[in-house]
């Protein structure tokens, strides 16, 4: 029984264990490591329009690249979570950023399409490794305030996301997709000095952590086989959870794709691409890193459902040609649309009490699969409209049905039934 066990776990030492405005020094840790890992993983985000061009083929053929990518970075996280639920997720934090930084900057070595594919998938398998075990490790270091440590967490990959674009954009401006190895040993280098500081704090992490992790495989077991279980009176809350998630990550990833293509289409070289899209994803990590500051239980379902009908407001104004409204909107919209994004994550884990990696993988992983699929046949669609600034209005509408579906009343309904 939980309660017969619980005694036994030591009391946490703040002394021992550093803490940063309250928050254990090993959440700091993997939100740097989710930033470094996700300024890796964007690196093509600016490049989209330009890759098919480098490797001689059209938009249309690049999509099942793109497509591919989001997959391989994704829905493989499922699996990922069930590796780290056997005890391999230790190794695979740290060997999988390491295969990743490695491809992603050999990029422009990439011969064809079968090619660039092959090493955009194995990159992001590589970064995909990553989540799953570091989101359950940052909640665990400070289950008594879950939802602010997944809140720094993903500030620290929206930070990295928006550095990411940046810097790629850069370099292929300015020597070509080639330059992007110039970065490879600073990321390596970087992510050894993670490991260590990591290794350093893994104490306190292992004080914090829930009982059915990182137990013997006697106690892992149980927990695999009631998985089933544990959905039983649960599969609405799930699907409703799912959706939600689903359509406004869509619209996370759909956003920088479509600021790629509609600018290019008017001429704009990749390293303005990546600065925009980087406004895009600073405000996502201002909007995560204000969910984590004044975001509580109080008014947490009001953000749900708000924040995403704010977008759906904002956004269509990205169609208007004047660079300083599309800063303003690509600001707003991003910081609005990721203020709900750690709730709907922690609720995730909060689903799945006994399974916390299947839970983060659902909303960090499956929905991004999924995502990624919904932009794609948008993308497809828009360009054979010859119009890719139409996609804004999709992906506005988008948002305000995932604000819709959240809306207390219909929610409490709902999820109760």
């Amino acid at each position: 029984m939980v309660q017969t066990h619980s005694s036994t776990i030591p009391a946490v030492d703040a002394h021992r264990h550093p803490t940063l405005l309250g928050i254990p020094a090993a959440v700091w840790i993997l939100a740097i490591g989710h930033g470094l890992v996700d300024c890796y993983a964007t690196f093509v985000q600016p490049l989209w329009p330009s890759l098919a061009e480098f490797i001689h083929t059209d938009e249309g053929r690049i999509q099942w690249a793109y497509m591919s990518w989001i997959l391989a970075g994704s829905i493989t996280q499922l699996g990922f979570a069930g590796l780290a639920d056997m005890g391999k997720g230790r190794s695979l934090l740290w060997l999988g950023p390491f295969a990743g930084i490695i491809l992603i900057t050999l990029l422009g070595h990439a011969t064809g399409l079968l090619g660039l594919i092959s090493i955009l998938v194995a990159a992001n398998l590589g970064f995909a490794a990553f989540h799953p075990e570091a989101a359950t490790l940052a909640g665990s270091a400070a289950p008594e305030d879950r939802a602010k440590a997944m809140s720094i967490f993903a500030v620290g990959g929206f930070l990295g996301q928006a550095l990411g674009p940046s810097l790629s954009g850069y370099l292929a401006s300015h020597g070509g997709l080639e330059q992007l190895a110039w970065t490879m040993i600073p990321g390596l280098l970087v992510c050894i000095g993670l490991m260590v500081a990591l290794k350093i704090n893994d104490s306190s992490i292992r004080a914090h952590r829930p009982l059915n992790i990182g137990q013997n495989e006697a106690q892992k077991k149980p927990a695999a086989v009631s998985l089933r279980k544990q959905l039983k009176g649960r599969e609405w809350r799930l699907a409703h959870l799912l959706i939600l998630s689903l359509l406004r990550v869509a619209t996370a990833m759909g956003v920088p794709l479509t600021l790629a293509y509609s600018l290019a289409d008017q001429g704009v070289k990749a390293d303005v691409i990546g600065e925009i899209q980087s406004v895009f994803l600073i405000g996502m990590g201002a909007g995560t890193l204000a969910c984590a500051l004044f975001v509580n239980k109080t008014n947490e379902k009001a953000v749900i459902w708000l924040a995403p009908l704010g977008v759906s407001l904002v956004l269509p104004f990205a169609v208007i040609n004047n660079t300083t409204l599309l800063w303003i909107v690509m600001a707003l919209s991003g910081a609005l649309l990721s203020l709900s994004l750690p709730l709907l994550t922690s609720r995730g884990q909060e689903l799945l009490p006994e399974a916390p990696r299947v839970g983060s993988s659902l909303t960090m992983g499956l929905t991004w699969g999924l995502g990624g699929i919904l932009v794609a046949a948008l993308m497809a669609a828009v360009n054979h409209l010859g119009n890719h600034y139409l996609a804004f209005y999709v992906l506005a509408i988008w948002t305000g049905l995932s604000a819709i579906m959240s809306w207390p009343g219909w929610d409490f309904h709902r999820s109760r039934a």
